[in-house]
């Protein structure tokens, strides 16, 4: 049966909107390298261009993958296959476009001990709780791989384990997201950062919010239908997937846009000051920046 939100008039809308979300991802990728003609100032900003890079790499195909389940959905035979190996896709992109994001607002503070601490934390996080959760599926779900990925759901020896483990995940998928929307504004409230740079920061947390909305509604879609509604049209959580991936990479891009004129002051407020006090700026904590800091409005 083809899936009820796709229908012969919003399935050319769909298609549009993936191929345009991903090329503005892309271009943003592309503009931002040809921005950054100096070599990185860190370790933290080579694994950010490299992280980036990959996510946009797998993301464009999770994309074409989702063009593909798209024009598929009056096979359901079809339809599937493709979704898992679509989501499966879409899932490490989208992840890792939320780790570029951490990455970014990581080299900007990665004199500070405590925001290395906390950014360190929640990247850790995101690049290890996923890959656990598929490690559990495998080892305790007979055939976890190859008739998942042909459209059958695996034999699982604990169905009530894996239920939790995809509560639990999804919890996961909304909280982290959600946490970064308030890095840019707890960023603000902690440095004293000038006036001219804080709307960048503004329209990341933003953004980062619409990226947490997505995730929320692909959270409930997902839950709902694969243990509800027990339903195959799953389509939905693909298209939510793209936009949140596509979403996530373009505020990837925002703060390393914006380094070269509003932002780089923000570097500045751990460098000079902390060093014209002979103090390691990696030991100054994040409630003590205010002293060491001179910047103006």
């Amino acid at each position: 049966m083809p899936s009820t939100i796709v229908t012969s008039p919003t399935q050319p809308i769909l298609i549009i909107l993936f191929v345009v979300g991903t090329l503005a991802a892309a271009a943003l990728c592309v503009l931002r390298f040809q921005m950054e003609r100096t070599p990185p100032r860190n370790w933290i900003a080579v694994w950010d261009a490299l992280n980036l890079v990959l996510a946009m790499l797998i993301g464009t195909g999770g994309a074409i993958f989702a063009i593909g389940e798209c024009a598929s959905q009056s096979q359901i035979d079809v339809a599937l296959p493709l979704h898992n190996i679509t989501y499966g896709l879409l899932c490490v992109g989208l992840t890792l476009g939320k780790v570029s994001i951490c990455l970014s607002i990581w080299t900007l503070v990665a004199k500070c001990m405590v925001w290395s601490t906390v950014l360190a934390s929640l990247t850790g996080l995101l690049l290890l709780v996923n890959p656990i959760y598929n490690a559990i599926a495998f080892a305790q779900c007979r055939g976890a791989w190859a008739p998942y990925m042909l459209g059958s759901a695996p034999e699982c020896w604990n169905g009530e384990l894996m239920e939790s483990l995809d509560y639990m995940q999804q919890c996961f998928n909304i909280f982290a997201p959600l946490f970064l929307a308030s890095l840019p504004i707890m960023l603000i409230n902690g440095i004293p950062i000038p006036r001219r740079s804080r709307p960048i920061f503004y329209i990341l947390a933003s953004t980062i919010i619409i990226v947490t909305g997505l995730a929320i509604a692909r959270a409930y879609c997902t839950l709902y239908l694969y243990y509800v509604a027990k339903s195959n049209e799953v389509f939905v959580i693909s298209v939510l997937a793209v936009f949140e991936q596509n979403i996530g990479i373009i505020a990837a891009n925002m703060l390393p846009l914006a380094a070269k004129s509003s932002v780089e002051p923000i570097i500045q407020a751990f460098e000079p000051p902390a060093a014209a006090l002979g103090e390691d700026p990696g030991s100054i904590p994040l409630s003590d920046l205010s002293r060491v800091s001179t910047l103006q409005d």
